[in-house]
């Protein structure tokens, strides 16, 4: 497969009718002989409409998801999503920007707030293959300690 590199980039911004800023980030135009692909690459940022993060993303030079993270308006993390491994066998360009050609595995963990404790804790987490649950996740108690663990 030829080397797949970016022909422009441009700023991602997007702004809520309030003038709040929506999102925030960067994104490659890349050309093969018949289409023109665009990827967000890099740190891109969306926010609440009162002007909080809601969500950091960070992708490669290719557009290929390395983390995610969502928050809530207080700023604690709701969810966190780590891209672990990538598989692939695209021999052209236009096969690599077909999503359906990889093969994902993430680790994810999921946050929830305890009234009990009057804080977040970690409720569960385990790997994602393709987006779904795969393996054992582990669910946690508010106080930390291990609920159960599922299978998948």
């Amino acid at each position: 497969m030829k080397t797949i590199s970016p022909v422009d980039s441009s700023k991602v911004i997007k702004k809520y009718k309030n003038g709040q800023l929506r999102e925030a980030g960067k994104e490659y135009v890349f050309e093969t002989e018949d289409y023109l692909y665009t990827s967000l690459v890099g740190e891109n940022l969306s926010y609440f409409k009162s002007g909080a993060l809601s969500r950091k993303t960070i992708f490669d030079d290719l557009g290929i998801q390395l983390s995610d993270i969502y928050y809530d308006e207080d700023g604690q993390i709701l969810q966190e999503n780590l891209t672990q491994k990538l598989d692939t066998s695209v021999k052209t360009a236009e096969e690599f920007f077909d999503d359906t050609n990889f093969d994902i595995t993430t680790y994810a963990k999921f946050y929830s707030f305890s009234v009990k404790f009057c804080r977040y804790y970690l409720k569960k987490e385990g790997a994602c293959f393709n987006y779904k649950k795969t393996g054992v996740w582990k669910i946690y108690n508010p106080d930390g300690s291990l609920k159960k663990e599922k299978s998948y």
